[in-house]
């Protein structure tokens, strides 16, 4: 005849060891976490950033390109 535990007490699970399986999955990507750049005080003369970039050749020709694609010559020596 089959054992009948006492009544009042409960059935204990087996202790499983075994390791558990490996996935094949790739693990999660961790997720990016945005960074705080610190924005230095910004002068009001200039809130809207360069109006042109002075580039002087090896030749000594001295341009400015500005905002919206125009282009200077700048009569410095």
């Amino acid at each position: 005849a089959p054992a009948v535990p006492p009544s009042g007490t409960k059935p204990v699970a087996a202790n499983n060891t075994a390791a558990p399986a490996t996935s094949s999955r790739r693990p999660k990507a961790k997720k990016a976490t945005a960074k705080r750049t610190t924005t230095a005080a910004v002068d009001p003369r200039f809130e809207n950033g360069p109006l042109a970039v002075i580039d002087a050749d090896a030749d000594g020709q001295v341009s400015a390109y500005c905002v919206g694609g125009l282009v200077l010559d700048v009569p410095a020596s």
